[in-house]
């Protein structure tokens, strides 16, 4: 009887294997499929086919095969800790390769990076804890728009190249999940 259970153990891991089973992977269901990356220990993060929640020492990247013009929308709560990072525009590909423009959102201040630098100061951009917060991102050729519920925060025009891929990451200690992301393509305007 144990041979028999090994044996068939054995079949189940080598069939995953075959057929690319990858726990670091997972999707999320959209206009668009949402492919998901874990770039971290696969137990900081938790997930379904509509919502993940990603822990301290986590990070997940989200993509959309081959759509760099999007309007994004996904409701984001900070289950705990201080606040998040949105990498907007990142190089991803087994990790983070370049982070693009960082958006840090935090319960206290708020700014947007690229490389170390800070480009704009947030001071009155602030999360609630334990609330859902609506997230909004437009992302077309050069323009950058990011909406947090009524508020544009960002909206700016910027030479990093887009990119298929949005980076979710905690601050230090913070939980935050991710809820029902919809991810549609810009239609191009018709002159």
């Amino acid at each position: 009887m144990k041979k028999s259970r090994t044996w068939l153990m054995f079949v189940v891991l080598c069939s995953c294997w075959v057929m690319g089973c990858d726990p670091s992977r997972f999707y999320l269901e959209s206009t668009h499929p949402i492919t998901c990356r874990i770039f971290a220990p696969i137990a900081t993060v938790t997930h379904s086919i509509h919502d993940f929640t990603v822990n301290e020492g986590g990070a997940v990247d989200m993509s959309v095969a081959e759509l760099t013009q999007y309007r994004m929308t996904m409701n984001v709560s900070l289950l705990q800790g201080d606040g998040y990072r949105l990498m907007l525009r990142p190089v991803a590909e087994e990790s983070v390769v370049d982070s693009g423009l960082v958006l840090v959102l935090s319960k206290t201040h708020s700014r947007l990076d690229s490389s170390g630098h800070t480009i704009v100061d947030l001071p009155n951009v602030h999360l609630r804890q334990s609330a859902s917060d609506l997230i909004t991102i437009l992302s077309e050729d050069h323009r950058l728009e990011v909406t947090l519920n009524c508020d544009t925060i960002v909206k700016r025009m910027t030479p990093i190249k887009e990119s298929d891929d949005l980076v979710v990451a905690p601050l230090g200690n913070s939980s935050v999940r991710v809820i029902v992301p919809d991810w549609k393509e810009i239609e191009p305007d018709v002159k």
